[in-house]
């Protein structure tokens, strides 16, 4: 079967209201111990936070992050995916776009996310088991052959002989 991202998604993930401030943002990600949420306003979600946006938007550009507000600094340019998608799409999406995350969506709702790190463990787990199961094939062909030269090597004493009894 197909891997596809639903078997990776994250459900739980950090949220909050793009009308909060950067700091109160920050403090719940480094509580959370997470690197990254998604910005929301009320039920519908505008943006999505992350530690390079701390770093890019706010630090270098000395904003101020007890008065700077999500909404002003976090990335709106949402790349959205369906539940369904192939891995091995989200992973490529993901180079493509230069990005770690994937917001997820369950026809029109907002499923969770999808971080790089999980599709590569994933797609890395099943290149392991392709490997062992092709390494497991090379082992018993290697074996039949070498069985069928032994085989071979047992009775060609005996064929040689039989023809040569042969009339002919």
């Amino acid at each position: 079967m197909a891997c596809t991202i639903a078997s990776v998604i994250r459900r739980k993930v950090a949220t909050m209201d793009a009308h909060r401030t950067v700091l109160e943002a920050t403090k719940l990600m480094v509580d959370r111990g997470v690197g990254s949420m998604v910005v929301m306003d009320g039920q519908q979600v505008t943006g999505f936070f992350t530690e390079r946006d701390l770093m890019n938007r706010v630090v270098v550009k000395n904003r101020d992050p007890h008065i700077t507000y999500l909404s002003e600094v976090c990335s709106k340019e949402l790349i959205k995916v369906q539940a369904n998608l192939p891995c091995r799409e989200a992973l490529d999406l993901m180079r493509t776009n230069r990005i770690r995350h994937l917001l997820v969506w369950d026809g029109e709702e907002f499923a969770g996310l999808v971080a790089m790190r999980d599709l590569a463990g994933l797609m890395g787990e099943k290149v392991a088991l392709r490997d062992r199961m092709a390494n497991l094939m090379t082992a018993v062909v290697f074996v039949l052959v070498l069985g069928v030269i032994g085989l071979l090597v047992f009775m060609i004493p005996k064929m040689l002989d039989i023809a040569n009894r042969i009339p002919g």
